[in-house]
């Protein structure tokens, strides 16, 4: 599968796409992240019932299935789905969207409809980002520092399929990259899933980096480098 983001950061990392391509209208960002709750810790932390059992994720990957809240018949619910759009411009069905830059999304052709229409929410535990010191790719891995887990802004297509949207750094991330995943605090979740809100003017604000001094960067095991490896080795501290 492609995944339609300019390059990789890590680009010999990713034997789990061989034979596939990888696309994102933006520089790389957010291309990793793990998800280790229970059901009853996302039930919990989310107020949503039914999460389903997923197991603790350590190196969730694009084009893999991801949980999702998204609002059905009028309610937010648990969901279950790819994460990558399929453009209708690709050449081919392998190629896919996986993040949307907060800054054109809403003139972007493939994104603009989803960003009004169609959000979603999407639970992490931490996310992963590279940073490049000489030839070397150095791996961090990200959290709160409330210890909370992450609340991406996310948007589905006309298949289900997830895109997570990104912004600007904030302080911390800065240090090491110069994009960071929108992450929502719990007081806008329910005015970003709702589907009767469509304008830019309310949607758009919502889209902005964490506060500085939020974050806590670990530098960790180079294990995570491989999306074959799904184990806690991924978020070992090196």
């Amino acid at each position: 599968m492609i995944i339609l983001q300019a390059r990789l950061p890590h680009p010999l990392s990713l034997p789990y796409l061989r034979g596939r391509s990888i696309t994102t209208e933006e520089q790389p960002m957010c291309g990793r992240f793990n998800l280790r709750l229970t059901p009853a810790e996302l039930e919990e932390f989310f107020r949503v019932l039914d999460a389903p059992e997923m197991g603790f994720r350590y190196n969730i990957a694009p084009t893999q299935q991801i949980l999702t809240i998204m609002v059905r018949d009028g309610r937010p619910t648990w969901q279950v789905a790819p994460w990558g759009f399929h453009p209708k411009w690709a050449k081919s069905k392998s190629q896919v969207l996986i993040n949307a830059r907060s800054e054109t999304v809403f003139e972007t052709r493939t994104f603009s409809r989803s960003i009004r229409e169609r959000r979603c929410l999407v639970p992490a535990s931490g996310f992963y980002e590279w940073q490049t010191i000489g030839r070397e790719k150095h791996p961090y891995h990200i959290t709160l520092k409330s210890g909370e887990p992450l609340t991406f802004a996310g948007m589905f297509d006309s298949e289900g399929s997830i895109a997570l949207m990104t912004t600007g750094p904030n302080a911390e991330m800065a240090t090491i990259h110069d994009r960071m995943p929108v992450v929502l605090p719990r007081p806008v979740w329910d005015h970003y899933l709702d589907p009767a809100v469509t304008d830019e003017a309310e949607i758009a604000p919502l889209l902005i980096p964490l506060p500085d001094d939020s974050l806590t960067l670990t530098a960790v095991s180079k294990t995570v480098n491989n999306a074959r490896y799904d184990s806690p080795e991924c978020i070992q501290t090196q």
